[in-house]
């Protein structure tokens, strides 16, 4: 296998490199998992975008708790520390977290959404209320995503800026 695929022994894999390691942009990425609380705050260089099922995120933005509600698309500037300080359930089974990674030049990239921008990179966070973004479109992304195909991958992000603009 390849390098740029497998990474070294002890290295994520391809899809959990989402953070450059030389730069401070990053990629792309999409991911679903059990979100746990972090020991300490972190920061990298993208919007990313919370989906949770079954339950409920509570963050550490600075000294601030924001709660992170249960089918909510929630986004944040992630180049200012933040931490995952408790998840609570509100289901049987265990919460489901899918974090979507939008490199910060692609989001302001992104048409007619500049007031978001600000917003974020101001130290907001902004979530998307439910009916116009639910967990059977977040899922699609995650697909698309996953195939590998660039251009499922570019229209899942052509997608979010639509979600986005219409939540504006």
């Amino acid at each position: 296998m390849s390098r740029t695929l497998m990474g070294q022994p002890g290295e994520p894999r391809h899809e959990r490199l989402f953070y450059a390691r030389h730069r401070a942009i990053g990629r792309y990425g999409v991911r679903v998992f059990t979100p746990q609380a972090m020991d300490r705050p972190h920061w990298h260089g993208h919007i990313e975008a919370n989906f949770l099922i079954g339950g409920r995120l509570y963050y550490d933005f600075a000294g601030s708790e924001v709660e992170i509600p249960e089918k909510s698309l929630a986004l944040f500037w992630a180049g200012l520390p933040h931490q995952v300080t408790e998840v609570r359930r509100t289901a049987n089974n265990e919460p489901l977290l899918t974090n979507i990674y939008i490199p910060l030049d692609a989001f302001l990239m992104m048409p007619n959404i500049s007031e978001l921008g600000i917003a974020l990179l101001s130290g907001g966070v902004f979530a998307v209320p439910a009916e116009f973004c639910g967990a059977e479109m977040v899922a699609a992304w995650h697909r698309d995503y996953r195939s590998n195909d660039f251009e499922r991958a570019e229209i899942s992000r052509s997608e979010i800026n639509t979600v986005l603009r219409r939540a504006l």
